[in-house]
């Protein structure tokens, strides 16, 4: 994951990880990459995260409008009720790119699938599982509502090895760098 990120994102940037967990993906990112500057927050900060991460109240990102360059999100959006208010925020803050990896409800069984692997990797730690997992066309709603553009996509990640990558990558992950739009009103609220 961390190599993927460190793939796309632009050189010397400043970095909002938001829903960091337990700080690994970033803390291995920081490794690859050392031209980033990275903050991360969480709603629930763990006491073994590998980086600092601030508390936020699942609403609003304490941070000033277009106050860093990029906002990523890694397996964070579907665990929330409102995908479209944490894109605002999102876009709110950030100076030029928000950043996804996220899934696809895509192909024969994906919602039971995703709703799967969750419950496997989040169930522990107390994350809530809404399954809220969204079709092509509503992320590309959802990216439009927040004038949001596509930069760079990746479909195929290559997260699980041969016989797992057939029962949970199916086409079923994404990773979409997205440009934010700076000339619209609600991108500098």
């Amino acid at each position: 994951m961390a190599t993927h990120l460190a793939e796309m994102i632009p050189r010397n940037l400043t970095v909002l990880d938001v829903g960091s967990g337990d700080g690994r993906i970033a803390s291995s990112l920081i490794k690859m990459r050392p031209d980033l500057k990275l903050s991360a927050i969480d709603t629930t900060v763990r006491d073994n995260a590998m980086i600092p991460t601030a508390h936020y109240d699942g609403k609003k990102f304490p941070f000033n409008a277009k106050s860093v360059d990029l906002v990523m999100m890694i397996d964070v959006l579907h665990h929330v009720e409102d995908i479209n208010s944490i894109l605002a925020e999102a876009s709110r803050v950030s100076r030029q790119f928000v950043l996804i990896k996220d899934h696809f409800v895509r192909g024969w069984l994906a919602r039971q699938t995703l709703t799967l692997m969750d419950n496997v990797s989040n169930r522990q730690f107390g994350i809530a599982i809404p399954a809220n997992y969204q079709t092509e066309d509503q992320w590309n709603s959802l990216y439009a509502n927040n004038h949001l553009e596509s930069v760079i996509r990746r479909d195929h990640l290559g997260l699980y090895v041969w016989p797992l990558s057939w029962i949970f990558e199916r086409h079923l992950h994404f990773m979409q760098l997205l440009s934010v739009d700076k000339l619209h009103p609600s991108s500098t609220q």
